[in-house]
């Protein structure tokens, strides 16, 4: 049975996690655009719990994008895997 022949109500509803792939597109390049972000914490976290807090907090943020990025990529590459990329 090919993908295109299977009810939709047994398939991954891929738009639940980015309705558009243009919603994918800023989601990347809003990880992209966070790594200096990041790294401007370097050498600054010892300065106060309210420092600390603070890169965790981004971290959390920038990560939570990152695992649905990497979720949404992931189960596309396997939605149909007779598909030869």
């Amino acid at each position: 049975m090919k993908r295109e022949e299977i009810s939709n109500e047994f398939k991954w509803k891929m738009e639940d996690i980015y309705p558009t792939e243009e919603l994918w597109e800023a989601d990347y390049r809003k990880a992209a655009e966070s790594v200096p972000v990041i790294k401007s914490f370097e050498g600054t976290l010892g300065d106060s719990a309210e420092q600390l807090c603070r890169m965790q907090e981004t971290y959390d943020d920038i990560n939570w994008t990152v695992e649905k990025l990497h979720v949404y990529a992931n189960q596309r590459m396997h939605e149909n895997t007779a598909n030869a990329y």
